[in-house]
């Protein structure tokens, strides 16, 4: 292996190592976006559900003061 050989093997092998660190930080990125998808998915749940219980504590009084 001549000096040339070796130093392209060298930066081939840069290359590689910092594509691997890109392809990680990527992963780290998407898997965080996803968490943050998840909460905000979950929390607007909630709030809806909370929005129902509201409904139904707003419902329940009226339909007995209706029916009595």
């Amino acid at each position: 292996m001549n000096d040339d050989d070796l130093e392209h093997h060298e930066e081939e092998f840069r290359r590689k190592i910092e594509l691997e660190e890109e392809e990680k930080k990527l992963e780290q990125s998407l898997e965080l976006q996803q968490r943050i998808e998840k909460e905000a998915k979950d929390c607007q749940l909630k709030h809806v559900a909370d929005g129902l219980d509201v409904q139904e504590h707003i419902r329940l009084p009226m339909q007995v003061g209706i029916q009595t």
